[in-house]
């Protein structure tokens, strides 16, 4: 076991699967070669400070037998150490740095095994999960697609995105992985919790409504709540309280990859945040860029612009299952420009006098 990966877990760094590789890693021979850890660490700060052949591990069963609260663990820890201690020749020299840091280091072997099977659940769960079939479900440009979970949940997939999901969920957490964006209808199950796994952060609902958009390409996750309520947190520091999120119903949360962090709690239009999800086509104050990028997904399309428009494009417009042809009929007619389609490419062309039309 790298000693990276111990300090990682020490820095709440670690996800569930590095929880259960260093719980594997314990059940094994973890114990020795952490207690060496250790005892290498004291021994590099002991050198100059003491002789190297004495004998200090009575004050470890000393520090042992006054931490009650230590014992009451019931870790079950290896009796022939106990032992060594206890037959260990007590020594006049007491001091006080040292036993601090005997101590420190008897805490962190309990604190270590400790929280490690404080996230045995999860971890477990995640290990009956790598042994079941999983599935993933992807929409190529231009599609949306519906699924339907076995635990009665609805996902609705937008297009360019995709989801990875156990065939059967294990018998206490339900986990998906997603990739893009997609709008989550969750069955109701209190003892068995969903968490949405999209990118660095984990969202854990027990049931309830939400959109997330979390595309590769983009520096941000989205996460916008339309009922019941929601947890956020990095999946680096899930146990924690660090750098988590509550949403209640109708609220939106932003997470920036770059800078690593939730921004302000706002609200939201529904139509423009997850209409997509019923056919809708929205676009509020939108520039000509905005407008372009989302047709070309929408619709599975490539566009070539001809001139330059007249002014900036503050567009706003909704469509629903609505052809390509007819969107570019009503925008071509607010936005000043004639379009041709051919194929999978459109050509749109700017006026740039009145009498202006499309060759």
């Amino acid at each position: 076991m790298e000693k990276k990966l111990i300090e990682k877990f020490l820095r709440n760094e670690c996800n569930p699967y590095e929880n259960q590789e260093l719980l594997n890693w314990l059940k094994t021979s973890g114990y020795e070669d952490l207690e060496k850890l250790i005892e290498d660490d004291l021994n590099n700060e002991l050198k100059e400070k003491v002789e190297s052949e004495k004998d200090f591990s009575y004050l470890l069963h000393d520090i042992y037998n006054s931490e009650s609260h230590y014992k009451n663990l019931n870790l079950n820890l290896p009796h022939e150490r106990l032992t060594q201690y206890e037959v260990a020749s007590k020594k006049s020299v007491r001091l006080l740095w040292l036993i601090t840091k005997c101590a420190a280091s008897l805490v962190f072997i309990i604190g270590f095994i400790y929280l490690l099977y404080f996230n045995l659940t999860i971890t477990q769960s995640i290990q009956k999960e790598e042994k079941t079939d999983y599935l993933t479900k992807s929409n190529q440009r231009g599609r949306k697609s519906t699924i339907h979970l076995k635990d009665g949940s609805i996902v609705y997939l937008n297009s360019e995105s995709e989801i990875t999901y156990p065939d059967n969920f294990s018998d206490s957490v339900r986990f998906v992985r997603l990739n893009g964006e997609a709008f989550f209808d969750v069955a109701k199950n209190d003892s068995k919790p969903f968490i949405v796994m999209c990118g660095p952060l984990q969202v854990k609902v027990l049931g309830t409504s939400f959109n997330i958009k979390a595309f590769k390409d983009e520096d941000e996750i989205k996460i916008s709540l339309a009922s019941g309520q929601i947890e956020l947190a990095h999946e680096n520091n899930y146990e924690s309280n660090t750098n988590q999120f509550e949403l209640s119903s109708n609220q939106a949360v932003v997470y920036n990859l770059d800078k690593q962090n939730f921004d302000k709690i706002t609200s939201f239009n529904a139509i423009e945040e997850f209409g997509w999800k019923d056919g809708i086509l929205y676009f509020n104050k939108a520039g000509l860029i905005t407008v372009i990028n989302k047709l070309e997904q929408w619709y599975n399309v490539h566009f070539e612009i001809k001139n330059e428009p007249k002014s900036k494009w503050s567009y706003t417009g909704t469509f629903q299952n609505a052809t390509l042809e007819n969107v570019l009929n009503s925008i071509g007619h607010t936005e000043g420009f004639t379009f041709k389609i051919e194929q999978e490419n459109v050509i749109i062309k700017f006026k740039t006098l009145d009498h202006d039309t499309y060759p």
